[in-house]
């Protein structure tokens, strides 16, 4: 991809379309006048507040450009390849000579071409307010720095659709929705006129918002962009590959145990370094079991995905190889590696780090870590190991069942496995309405997480049995869809070997000397 976007024929057309219509007179000289009127305005009755007038402009001028400029730059480009999608003109893009990277950021960087420019235009305004001390240089320049990767994730998830008709663009939406809402800690800060004190703590390293905030939603905005550039080169692509599927959940583990981290009350009751340590980890699986999932939606082959497999890129390299990091082949190692990495991760960022605090002192060397008697932290491993097994169980349970339902039902496989993950999480918590059937809450995960964490009232029922008997039961639900699942896939690969050898298209098999 070349540096030169600025030379992109779509980022050129975008500009073009948008001077012939004079869409940038039209569009900034009034949005600027209508935002100096305002400052004006809170000028004109300063004698009438309690504060400078720039302390109450500053937060306003950037609030309406944090929301509207957002909702204006994920519009714009939603609606681009949207009309792209219904007028069937998107395929003559994809057969000119640009790539489909140089395609998406031509739509990234042109059709949002006007909120871009109207961020860059109030600027002056936003330096009036730091002469006016409404506001430091420093958090003046960082605030621009936000407004300008808000703009790109917002107009980065907008893109994020179907290329195919029926058009579908509800995932963009909501990850645009959540985009809008990230700056809403830094107008906190402004409002206590100290941006710098709204901190996220990570592993005891307090991390000022406004400087985290930019590198995150740059990584996400990669992510949206890298799923749709998927798209674009074949509809038959999962959303995320299997590669950054793993770097994915291991990003996700690591900030998720590092909020834990200095975390000092989870849950009800008490507050020792040992209940917190098993605290932290029932959260920390709760939170690698969701995203475990969400991820295995996004990385798991469609059954038309399936077929092209078997029929075009197996045996081009090892199985093993293929299945692991393959795009097209089935997900029951991907599952096996989310389950590896959810119990490593564990021990890696929440164990050994709570060993550390429990010694209050510099980091242990391994013999004193591995020693049952150097802390009391190992009195958690119990919990840790319940939930651990538990939650490493239900990934490669509901997974597999979601990749059989896409091979047997298609597309419609997401909704009944969202559905059936539903059935099998409250439909058992309703037994216990009669005392004579509280003992089927215990075949629901949620009794046993909620046991764990400490949130059960005295009153409430405990689980009728070990998490064993759970782990058992989806363990054979796991063996049982893998089976099926395998048996289906061979015969449909043994079917296709047949038409290709009828077509002499692969070598016969070999005969067997006796």
């Amino acid at each position: 991809m070349h540096l030169d976007f600025w030379n992109n024929p779509i980022v050129v057309s975008a500009f073009r379309v948008r001077y012939r219509r004079g869409g940038f007179t039209n569009t900034l000289a009034p949005y600027l006048v209508v935002l100096a009127a305002i400052g004006a305005g809170l000028e004109y009755y300063q004698d009438k507040m309690q504060v400078p007038w720039a302390r109450i402009y500053y937060p306003i001028l950037m609030g309406l450009q944090f929301l509207g400029l957002g909702v204006m730059a994920s519009t714009a480009t939603a609606a681009s390849l949207r009309s792209e999608v219904v007028n069937r003109t998107l395929d003559f893009q994809r057969i000119a000579a640009l790539s489909p990277r140089q395609i998406l950021l031509g739509k990234l960087l042109g059709e949002p071409a006007v909120a871009y420019l109207m961020a860059m235009a109030s600027f002056p305004l936003a330096v009036w307010c730091f002469l006016a001390g409404g506001v430091e240089l420093e958090v003046m320049l960082l605030m621009y720095v936000n407004l300008a990767t808000t703009l790109l994730l917002c107009g980065a998830a907008g893109l994020i659709g179907r290329i195919e008709l029926p058009v579908g663009q509800a995932t963009g939406v909501m990850i645009s929705i959540w985009a809008l809402g990230t700056p809403i800690p830094l107008f906190v800060g402004i409002a206590r006129r100290n941006p710098w004190l709204i901190e996220i703590p990570l592993f005891g390293i307090d991390i000022p918002y406004l400087l985290l905030l930019p590198p995150v939603q740059l990584l996400l905005a990669y992510v949206c962009f890298r799923i749709m550039e998927r798209q674009l080169i074949t509809p038959l692509n999962p959303m995320i590959s299997k590669p950054l599927a793993y770097v994915i959940l291991a990003a996700v583990d690591l900030v998720s145990a590092a909020l834990l981290f200095n975390l000092t009350h989870v849950g009800g009751g008490d507050t020792d370094l040992v209940t917190l340590v098993g605290r932290r980890g029932v959260v920390f699986c709760l939170v690698h079991l969701f995203a475990s999932l969400a991820l295995a939606f996004g990385m798991t082959a469609w059954r038309e995905t399936l077929y092209s497999w078997v029929w075009r890129f197996r045996r081009r390299r090892p199985l093993l190889a293929d299945l692991w990091l393959g795009d097209r082949s089935e997900n029951v190692l991907s599952l096996a590696t989310f389950a590896i990495m959810g119990l490593v991760n564990l021990a890696v960022f929440v164990v050994l780090p709570a060993v550390w605090q429990g010694r209050n002192g510099p980091w242990p060397g391994p013999s004193s870590i591995f020693d049952p008697q150097s802390s009391d932290v190992w009195l958690a491993l119990p919990t840790l190991i319940a939930a651990a097994t538990t939650t490493a169980v239900l990934i490669l349970a509901f997974g597999t069942i979601h990749q059989w339902l896409l091979l047997i039902a298609g597309r419609v496989g997401s909704t009944i496995t969202f559905v059936l993950a539903a059935m099998v999480t409250f439909i058992p918590l309703a037994g216990g309405f009669r005392p004579q059937t509280e003992w089927t809450m215990s075949f629901s995960p949620a009794l046993h997480y909620a046991h764990w964490l400490g949130l059960n009232s005295p009153r409430d029922p405990q689980p009728a049995f070990s998490y064993l008997v759970l782990v058992v039961l989806f363990l054979v639900v796991f063996i049982l869809f893998w089976y099926l699942l395998r048996s289906r896939m061979r015969k449909l690969e043994a079917w296709v070997d047949f038409k290709l050898r009828m077509m002499d298209a692969l070598p016969p098999v070999a005969p067997i000397h006796t």
